[in-house]
């Protein structure tokens, strides 16, 4: 309700692009987040990157998956990761 109250914070800023060319979602579970980057050519596979959300450091390389991954959602308990691919 009052964006002043929200205590200030370090912001990092994470590098992605080593992996493509642009973060269409974002999904967190049981400390891990994972990022879905597109391509730099937009009809050519995308990839997933998985980050520790403590310390915000890579976890494994990136999994490619199809053209412009969107709306990552893991399973209720956190064993799977869904990507739906707009391409």
């Amino acid at each position: 309700a009052d964006p002043r109250a929200i205590p200030a914070s370090p912001v990092r800023v994470l590098d992605l692009g080593d992996v493509g060319g642009g973060v269409n979602s974002v999904a967190t579970s049981g400390g891990l987040v994972a990022i879905a980057v597109e391509a730099y050519t937009k009809t050519d596979p995308g990839s997933v990157v998985f980050y520790d959300a403590a310390t915000l450091e890579r976890v494994g390389a990136p999994v490619r998956v199809g053209a412009l991954p969107d709306m990552l959602t893991f399973t209720p308990d956190g064993e799977y990761l869904l990507v739906a691919n707009e391409g």
